[in-house]
């Protein structure tokens, strides 16, 4: 089952405890997922792919304006076989008493592009407005791929109705254009558990903060690794350096001949070519600070630098 298809069922079996907040979720779901057809008869149709959202829509019907909807299903035939649901309500007056109910239409058929004030007075009636919007026409990504919510609208009126509804809960979301749609989103991840948290799907954000923690423990982790494998880097490159300048001072010089400090620590180099410049001062006696060996270990290569540069006799 999909992240976005989990919430989703969650969210259908959420109880709603008011009647105001019954219909401010129906009249999103309605406006944005509803379509009317004109032909002998009025008919509003919804349309989904899950069977509990289905269930629910059929329920709050029933609940609000006392009207069975007649719901038919068609079977997928498609590979993954999703069956989808149409519900069905006809008759002129009853469709048109519905939509007006709903704050939709302002008289007749006049379909409105806003969403209707009266359905997002309180901030219960809002959350439920978002709830229902997210039914429709929302989606959500598996946090472990990628962090992406996101609504889509048919009017820029109602879409920006939308984005203030969000605002009042402090959800800053971004708004584009695809196609012949308009889309509100959302990518921030703690952005989207805000909004996931508003409209009610407790299991799916404890869910999404889970990944999310493990996500970013696992990225912190692996900066860990790459921090130290760089380091590591580094560290074998200029033990690299070290060797050859002390190899080129023993073959021209002879390394009895430096001073005892400056022996000690070349030893130690040849002796430790993996260790950094803290754990090379502890090795010596006494022990040496990181600035100490990297002094004595500058000594040596600019000794070895101006023997290279000697011509032989």
């Amino acid at each position: 089952m999909s992240f976005a298809k989990s919430c989703k069922n969650e969210l259908a079996r959420l109880e709603i405890k008011k009647h105001c907040c019954e219909r401010s979720e129906l009249a999103a779901f309605v406006h944005m997922n509803g379509s009317l057809t004109l032909t002998d008869d009025v008919t509003l149709q919804l349309s989904t792919e899950n069977p509990a959202i289905a269930r629910r829509i059929y329920s709050l019907f029933k609940d609000k304006f006392h009207k069975d909807m007649q719901i038919l299903m068609r079977k997928g035939i498609r590979l993954q076989k999703t069956n989808s649901y149409a519900l069905k309500l006809t008759g002129k007056d009853k469709v048109i008493h519905i939509l007006s109910s709903l704050g939709i239409t302002e008289g007749g058929f006049q379909i409105t592009k806003g969403i209707n004030k009266d359905m997002i007075k309180t901030r219960c009636c809002k959350r439920a407005y978002l709830r229902g919007a997210f039914l429709a026409k929302g989606s959500v990504v598996n946090p472990d791929s990628s962090y992406h919510l996101e609504i889509t609208a048919d009017y820029e009126e109602y879409l920006d109705d939308l984005v203030n509804v969000m605002e009042k809960f402090e959800i800053q979301p971004g708004k584009i254009t695809r196609k012949k749609e308009y889309v509100v989103y959302l990518k921030d991840s703690e952005q989207i558990c805000e909004f996931i948290n508003v409209i009610g799907a407790h299991k799916t954000l404890l869910d999404y903060e889970n990944v999310r923690v493990m996500k970013g423990m696992r990225n912190k982790i692996n900066r860990l690794v790459n921090c130290e494998t760089a380091n590591l880097q580094k560290t074998v490159v200029a033990s690299l350096r070290h060797i050859n300048n002390i190899k080129t001072i023993d073959e021209k010089l002879g390394l009895s001949n430096l001073p005892s400090n400056l022996q000690e620590i070349a030893f130690k180099r040849v002796e430790y070519p993996e260790a950094n410049l803290k754990e090379l001062g502890e090795l010596l006696e006494p022990p040496v600070g990181k600035s100490g060996v990297n002094h004595r270990l500058r000594k040596i290569e600019k000794l070895a630098e101006r023997l290279d540069q000697k011509q032989p006799h």
